[in-house]
């Protein structure tokens, strides 16, 4: 069978089944429809010995959306970018500036720090310049989560929490907008509250917080960038994140790395 695309010898990788081996692939009409031990023969012949085959990457915590910025991704095997962690005010907006415009699979969450801005009428942007607004009455909550709920029905990925960002927020306000997560079943990517490796109202205190929100309301968590937010105690933090999700809870983290984190460590 001849078929219209093969890579011949690639490293061929599906982490869904650990799958790791040397094979052949062949596609037609744009579909995988034969991996193989042996060569196949294609129209089109590519050997990519010494390369990696493998589903594209995705990226679930990105801010930057430009197609300069895709193009660059897809030149690391990335195919899929997403606004998970701020997210947007408007989701039907934001998929409207991307139509027909974007080359790589992306999505958006509806944030918790935008809705926010919006309901307190703060000057556009993408994080609020300031958070000395009064904690919300009953009222201004329903508000916050219909907006929420609204994002979510347009086709929001995820809710959005930068729990840090938005001090005035109770935490009440927090488990309501959970609780609302768990109801569209999505994923809250969370910016914990506090950061570094103090004992009190360290990065672990903020962490916990968030596991008591897993744990109450069963909504699925994502905790955003662990390193950059634990710094020194990152072990500590994975150990709970393990012991949580041993123990049932539908939690995963973002590992970040750079040059900022190091002279923070130390601090």
């Amino acid at each position: 069978m001849e078929y219209d695309l093969v890579f011949l010898n690639g490293r061929v990788i599906d982490p869904e089944s650990n799958f790791d081996g040397i094979r052949s692939v062949g596609i037609t009409n744009g579909t995988i429809v034969c991996i193989s031990e042996t060569n196949l023969k294609g129209k089109l012949e590519i050997d990519i010995s010494n390369l990696v085959l493998c589903p594209g990457f995705i990226d679930v915590h990105s801010h930057e959306h430009s197609n300069e910025y895709y193009a660059l991704k897809c030149q690391d095997g990335v195919t899929s970018v997403f606004e998970l962690e701020v997210g947007t005010n408007d989701v039907d907006q934001w998929y409207a500036q991307r139509e027909n415009r974007c080359f790589v699979n992306h999505g958006v969450a509806i944030g918790h720090i935008q809705v926010r801005m919006k309901v307190f009428n703060h000057p556009p942007g993408f994080l609020p310049q300031s958070d000395s607004s009064a904690a919300l009455q009953p009222d201004g909550i329903e508000q916050i989560k219909n907006e929420i709920e609204y994002g979510l029905k347009r086709g929001a990925m995820a809710v959005g929490f930068g729990i840090h960002y938005t001090p005035a927020a109770t935490r009440w306000e927090i488990v309501e907008c959970f609780r609302l997560a768990k109801r569209y079943d999505v994923c809250c990517h969370v910016h914990m509250r506090p950061f570094g490796a103090q004992e009190k109202n360290g990065s672990l205190a903020a962490l916990q917080d968030v596991l008591a929100l897993g744990a109450c309301t069963r909504a699925a968590i994502n905790v955003c960038h662990v390193h950059s937010t634990c710094l020194a105690v990152t072990n500590k933090a994975l150990e709970l994140i393990h012991d949580a999700h041993r123990n049932g809870m539908d939690i995963t983290t973002e590992f970040c790395k750079d040059s900022r984190i190091d002279e923070r460590e130390r601090e």
